[in-house]
């Protein structure tokens, strides 16, 4: 009886797929700390992308009420300091990983290479 009423819930599908793709997931032996910027890479994509969607619900893109547009932002938007601020440090982060990603992906190159 229990393990129908665990069936009829998903409950043990849910377990069994979340330990197949996230705790028993095949990785190779030789994976180090440097894998870590490309996740890093996508994750401040995807912050940029959403932070950028909502902050273009405010922005006036006209020479006249830009700056309005800006402080209208941070002052009256509910929250809306917080999506600017993580728009800016999500571009820096990006690009931060971004580098490291291409650099160490050079020196993988160059290292195989000569």
């Amino acid at each position: 009886m229990y393990n129908l009423f665990n069936n009829i819930l998903l409950v043990n599908v849910i377990a069994k797929n979340f330990y197949s793709f996230l705790v028993k997931y095949p990785t190779p032996m030789n994976i180090n700390l440097l894998y870590n910027f490309g996740l890093l890479s996508g994750f401040f994509l995807g912050v940029q992308i959403l932070s950028g969607f909502f902050l273009t619900m405010f922005y006036t893109p006209h020479i006249d009420y830009a700056f309005d547009s800006v402080q209208h932002i941070m002052r009256d938007v509910n929250y809306g300091w917080f999506l600017r601020y993580m728009h800016a440090n999500g571009a820096s982060f990006f690009f931060f990983s971004c580098v490291c990603t291409y650099v160490t992906w050079f020196i993988l190159w160059f290292l195989s290479t000569s």
